[in-house]
């Protein structure tokens, strides 16, 4: 269930909109730790143009998938206050599947986990919780902003080749 129902009328929907206009990323952090997933939000808010929202188990961050997530810090062991919670690796999963663009940086502060084969291989890397996680979130986060853009500006490129021989066609025709 929803904590907070983001659109829930239309003036909310468009002021929800409004403040998402000039947004670069939305990440989420996922981690039963309060602590941790607060002082995380507040080290990537300090970019004024990424959006942050916590959550503490997954499933919670599921009903949010429809923001769609630029990059979601996941948390491993989501079940250490909320027993009932999924693991991250099954969350990590969940969004995989709904979210296919959507990058998903699993981390925990358990290093038992570095024996894991599944959790250490290219694709599902986990990151560790020591003083280095921020600068490395930090540096994704850049290199997720700055494909964004390249994204952007080569559609825009393909919209005006499309426009501009479009009207070089109708010149053809007319002439």
């Amino acid at each position: 269930m929803k904590e907070l129902n983001i659109i829930s009328t239309y003036n909310g929907g468009i002021k929800f909109l409004e403040t998402r206009n000039n947004v670069e990323l939305t990440i989420f952090v996922i981690d039963d730790q309060e602590f941790y997933a607060s002082m995380l939000k507040q080290k990537l808010e300090e970019n004024p143009k990424y959006s942050v929202y916590t959550f503490h188990t997954g499933e919670a961050a599921l009903d949010y998938l429809e923001l769609m997530p630029d990059l979601i810090v996941l948390d491993y062991h989501l079940d250490g206050i909320f027993t009932y919670a999924k693991k991250g690796d099954e969350i990590a999963e969940i969004i995989k599947a709904k979210c296919p663009t959507t990058q998903v940086l699993l981390m925990s502060a358990d290093h038992k986990l570095t024996f894991l084969d599944e959790l250490n291989s290219d694709e599902n890397k986990i990151l560790f919780k020591d003083r280095y996680t921020e600068e490395f979130i930090k540096s994704k986060t850049h290199e997720i902003a700055a494909q964004k853009k390249d994204t952007y500006f080569f559609s825009k490129l393909m919209a005006f080749g499309a426009f501009a021989t479009f009207a070089y066609l109708a010149y053809l025709v007319i002439s």
